[in-house]
Parts: C-alpha cells; sequence; structure tokens
C-alpha cells in the first residue's frame, strides 16, 4: 500500500538526486596552470589550483606531475630534477564524482647551462646572430618564431607616479579609487636586458600556433583580443616547445620600463594629452574598435601601441599596496592574489587610462575585447 510515509521518501529521494545533479561541487571541473613552464634542471614550478566547485573545501586532489610524483596539496610547488618533458594532470573529486583535467608535455625541464640544442647551431645564437660580449642598443630588432621583437637594455627608472591619488583625479576627472595603487613613486632597477614584441600578438600569429581565432574585431594585423591570461599561457607554453628560446609574459615593472623608454612623464612622449593620438588608439580617435598594430608613432626604443589598442596582460597579481613593499631588483609582483595585472589602456579608455603608471586588473580567467597581450623573450 502506497502510504504517506513512502511518498515522502519518494520526494526526499527525487529531490535529492536533482540536488546532486545541480550541485557543481559533486561535479567538478579540474584546471590548473604552472607559474613557470620553461627553465633549467632544478626547476621549481608553483601550480595554481582553478578547480571550479561551489564548495571546494569538500573536494580532495591529487596530483601527477609526470616524473613519478604525486601530490595532495591543493595548490602544490613541485621540483623537477631531470631535463626533459612532463605531462602534468589534476584530478578532483566529491565523494559522488571527479575530473581530471591532463596537459601534455606540459614542463620543459632543460640541461643547466643552457637551451636544448645549444651548441648544435640551433636557439638564440643561431637565429638572432647574438654574439657573446656583443652589446645591443636599445631598439634593436630581432625576429624569434617570425615574431619581432626589440631589444630593451637593463637600466634603473621610477616607477608609479609622484601625483597623489587625488591630484590625478582632479586632473583627468577619472574616479579616484582607480589611481590609488599608483603610488609611491620608487626606484626599480631591471638588473637584465629583455626582448619585448615589436608589437602586440596578432590574429594572424596567434591562429598559426592555435589553429583558432577568439576575436570580436577581426583582421590578420589586429591584436587578438578576448583572451584571458590563462589562455595566454597555453600560447606561451607551445611557442617555447618550438625551440626559438624562452617566451613569457612580462613583468609589470618590465612592462612599464619599456613603456617610458627613459621618459618621465605621463606619456612616453610626455606629459601632452593633446599627444597622444600620434602614439594611441583610444576613446578619442578609435570609433569604438580595435586597430592594426604599428600605425602609431613608435616610442623611443621602437616599440609600437604601447598606449591604447588593447590591454596587456602582465606576469604579476595584483596588490593596490604592492609599491609599498616592492623590492628594487627585478620585482616579480605579490606571490599570490585574486587580479592580474593588466597594462597600456585601451581602444575603449580615456587618455587617464593609457599612462604610462596606469594599473589595472582582472581575473586571470575573463575574456574581453580590450584584452591581448604582448610577449617578452628571456635573453641567454
Amino acid at each position: 500500500m502506497f502510504t504517506f510515509k513512502k511518498a515522502l521518501i519518494a520526494l526526499l529521494v527525487i529531490t535529492t538526486s536533482i540536488a546532486f545533479q545541480g550541485c557543481p561541487a559533486l561535479v567538478p571541473q579540474a584546471d590548473f596552470y604552472a607559474e613557470v613552464h620553461v627553465g633549467e634542471a632544478p626547476l621549481e614550478v608553483a601550480f595554481t589550483n582553478q578547480t571550479q566547485a561551489c564548495c571546494t573545501s569538500r573536494l580532495k586532489y591529487c596530483w601527477d606531475f609526470g616524473d613519478g610524483t604525486t601530490s595532495s596539496e591543493t595548490a602544490p610547488t613541485h621540483i623537477y630534477e631531470t631535463p626533459g618533458e612532463y605531462t602534468v594532470s589534476l584530478t578532483a573529486a566529491t565523494w559522488l564524482q571527479s575530473d581530471t583535467e591532463t596537459k601534455v608535455a606540459y614542463i620543459l625541464v632543460t640541461e643547466s647551462g643552457g637551451e636544448e640544442g645549444e651548441g648544435e647551431g640551433e636557439g638564440e645564437g643561431a637565429e638572432e646572430g647574438e654574439e657573446e660580449g656583443e652589446v645591443l642598443e636599445p631598439g634593436t630588432i630581432r625576429a624569434f618564431a617570425d615574431i619581432e621583437f626589440v631589444w630593451v637594455p637593463a637600466g634603473t627608472f621610477t616607477m608609479g607616479t609622484d601625483k597623489t591619488s587625488e591630484e590625478l583625479s582632479a586632473l583627468y576627472g577619472d574616479f579616484e579609487f582607480l589611481f590609488r595603487s599608483e603610488q609611491p613613486a620608487h626606484t626599480v632597477t631591471i638588473s637584465q636586458g629583455f626582448w619585448l614584441g615589436r608589437y602586440e600578438v596578432t590574429q594572424s600569429q596567434w591562429e598559426s600556433l592555435m589553429g583558432d581565432n577568439p576575436s570580436e574585431y577581426r583582421g590578420a594585423n589586429r591584436p587578438v583580443e578576448m583572451l584571458s591570461w590563462d589562455a595566454c599561457q597555453e600560447f606561451i607554453l607551445k611557442l617555447n616547445q618550438q625551440g626559438a628560446g624562452v617566451f613569457r609574459l612580462p613583468t609589470e615593472a618590465e612592462w612599464e620600463y619599456a613603456c617610458r623608454a627613459g621618459s618621465t612623464g605621463e606619456f612616453c612622449f610626455g606629459d601632452a594629452v593633446s599627444t597622444l593620438g600620434e602614439y594611441a588608439w583610444y576613446f578619442d580617435n578609435s570609433v569604438y574598435t580595435t586597430h592594426e598594430v604599428g600605425k602609431k608613432k613608435a616610442n623611443a626604443w621602437g616599440l609600437y601601441d604601447m598606449h591604447g589598442n588593447v590591454f596587456e596582460w602582465c606576469h604579476d597579481w595584483h596588490a593596490e599596496d604592492y609599491y609599498s613593499v616592492s623590492p628594487a631588483i627585478d620585482p616579480q609582483g605579490p606571490e599570490t592574489g585574486t587580479f592580474r595585472v593588466r597594462r597600456g589602456g585601451t581602444y575603449s579608455r580615456v587618455p587617464s587610462y593609457c599612462r604610462s603608471s596606469f594599473r589595472y586588473w582582472n581575473r586571470p580567467d575573463a575574456r574581453l575585447t580590450t584584452q591581448g597581450f604582448r610577449l617578452c623573450r628571456q635573453a641567454d
């Protein structure tokens, strides 16, 4: 006989089943990225767990680093002792469901003292013609992996601004909180020269390597956009596997140093907002769309579109008070955070966002038409 008690039990079973199916904690989506993909042995790699679930405290994790070792930590750091390519996987599990994310040949560990293939006519020396002891002039152009780069020398500069956020708000008419993270102005030394992309990475360059084009505003020589920070890491991983050098995103300090190119003003050319249109696609002249790279004036070191067109992702996590604790030599940004730094302003922003010292941020998984990137390549 079908009693009220049986009906209640049946309802509870149905309700629980529906709740289980709809709760993402029971069906996690495993995901992760590594702060470093390529380097010499021993290589220390910090992994960031990006698994999606409504209650991460219920999840159990199993990392397989590809070298015979595993970990159950949420976000482990692992040291690779032996040169080689390593496939990394992460399994995230609840008591009912699990999901695994595997990234093939994700970590490349080279021999200590040089890149793989060194001494065999391959790698940096063969492609760029750089000789030991050669002194490169700022703005020297080389091509790596069919992408043009400009040499940025080591040096010291003043990072940030000596204006207060209140002064900047009064000067540009924007909200004061937007400028709070630009102070205090502080001296930073970039201890090693590096190669920085002459242009923002274009849609044709992205498509030739990745096989797709996520951009909203299409054009082969327009900057690729609708990119998350995470997507940039996938591009860099594939590029590093080609043997043309070690590529990465520039640090925030490297980006501002290269943008200024010796300038101490609000922009790479000085302080006059009236001149910005000669160097940048921004709110006043863009017709609210991206434009082909390299169509405006370059800065003193030959870098184009450092102001405007699209925001450029940097390596660093963002923290509003970071400048007060930043190291004086080669700052790398905070160790952890919620947002990654973007620099340079965009086609849709007013001049204040395009300034050399302006700092902006977003979640590393966010995708927008205003976000692209510029590559950095490490020198030997």
